[in-house]
């Protein structure tokens, strides 16, 4: 391989593909981390409005 050659389309195609896994891999982390922060928000605040609803249901 001389150096005035461009690199290979298999080089690129590889080089993209090694990318690709690890941004999926950071992606997945923080998805990880969003969910387990996000999911016991969610959970919390729509038994709260149960709650409410509950408590506005009775008081009338």
């Amino acid at each position: 391989m001389t150096l005035g050659k461009t690199l290979d389309l298999s080089d690129c195609v590889m080089a993209s593909k090694n990318y690709g896994n690890r941004l999926i891999a950071f992606g997945m982390f923080y998805l990880r981390l969003g969910v387990s922060a996000i999911i016991p928000n969610i959970l919390m605040s729509s038994l709260e409005f149960e709650i409410t609803r509950d408590n506005n249901a009775k008081s009338k």
